[in-house]
């Protein structure tokens, strides 16, 4: 999370990923590598998005004293549409090309979708 958040080399990946049609995905704490994406109109990449990660309640009751931000309040200041479930219950949320993962828990449900997406491309 510290080390992908604002990185401009993982930031120019994800858009160039997306500008080019791809599936851009992440689980947990692997959103954080959307934070600051832009668009070429300047939006956020996640703006308007639906989208989930690690939640303010997992990291408050795990990690809250190892991570420098919470990245669920991170992720809706940019205008992401972030939903959740209980916490450590798996959870997915597909917005076309764009696939996320709650937790670890969720990690099977991502993989899964991203198949099915890239079979549905075929």
């Amino acid at each position: 999370m510290v080390d992908i958040t604002g990185n401009p080399e993982v930031q120019a990946a994800v858009i160039a990923a997306w500008n080019s049609g791809m599936i851009v995905s992440a689980v947990c704490h692997g959103p954080s590598a959307f934070l600051g994406v832009k668009l070429d109109d300047g939006t956020p990449l996640v703006s308007g998005r639906k989208l989930t990660s690690f939640t303010k309640a997992e990291e408050d009751g795990y990690a809250a004293d190892d991570v420098p931000f919470d990245l669920e309040t991170a992720l809706r200041a940019e205008g992401a549409l972030y939903e959740q479930t209980d916490p450590w219950q798996p959870k997915l949320v597909v917005d076309g090309r764009l696939i996320t993962g709650q937790n670890p828990a969720s990690g099977g449900l991502v993989g899964e979708a991203v198949t099915k997406a890239l079979r549905e491309r075929l």
